[in-house]
């Protein structure tokens, strides 16, 4: 059975309260999962998590729960629920390439866009996306 993960992330309470709400993340990626056929296999949510910080325990469970069991999608609302770093140990790119070394693809659930970064397509792509962000 084709697997997903969902991950959910506000910085603040007042983004939680009135920007992006957790449950609207969740909703919108659990819709995503439902079109994509699989099976949400685990919910992982950080409240008050900023994307610039490196001790986000929460985010690195998630990375390790589809390294470990294979997960083939890993939805999420966008590209910044990664991360705010550019460069470094935390950065985005590097989540982004341990899921691609084990064949997740990521889903970002506010556009519907499905990247796999195995693919010369899928790398571009999720590259001009951060480059506009």
């Amino acid at each position: 059975m084709t697997t997903a993960v969902i991950h959910a992330r506000v910085s603040t309470d007042e983004q939680a309260a009135e920007q992006l709400p957790i449950k609207s993340q969740v909703d919108a990626d659990y819709a995503w999962a439902e079109k994509l056929g699989a099976k949400v296999g685990q919910v992982f949510i950080e409240e008050g998590a900023s994307g610039r910080s490196m001790h986000r325990g929460v985010f690195l469970n998630a990375i390790q729960y589809c390294e470990k069991h294979k997960v083939k999608y890993f939805i999420t609302w966008d590209a910044f629920r990664f991360s705010r770093q550019s460069r470094g140990s935390h950065s985005a790119s590097v989540f982004k390439e341990r899921l691609a070394r084990v064949g997740t693809q990521i889903v970002y659930s506010s556009s519907g866009l499905t990247v796999d970064l195995r693919t010369p397509e899928g790398f571009l792509r999720e590259g001009m996306d951060e480059l506009l962000e």
